[in-house]
């Protein structure tokens, strides 16, 4: 029931320490996250942030979906 300072908690998770860095689609994660203490909060920017972790993770999928295409080429 604590979701602002669980908001708290999460702003601390930024910039990537250490291995975060190698956490897949770690912006559409943390921006999930967000969206979700948002939600529950009842704050009203939460469907802001739920559309911007969707859009991320589309994004993050793209690239995916674009380096496979170079792999695939390349073992021809």
């Amino acid at each position: 029931g604590h979701y602002l300072e669980a908001l708290d908690v999460l702003r601390e998770q930024s910039p990537p320490r250490g291995i975060d860095w190698f956490c897949p689609d770690r912006a559409a994660v943390l921006l999930g996250l967000e969206a979700r203490l948002r939600l529950v909060s009842g704050d009203r920017e939460a469907a802001r942030k739920l559309r911007e972790a969707r859009s991320e993770s589309l994004a993050f999928l793209t690239f995916v979906a674009m380096c496979e295409e170079i792999e695939g080429g390349k073992a021809r």
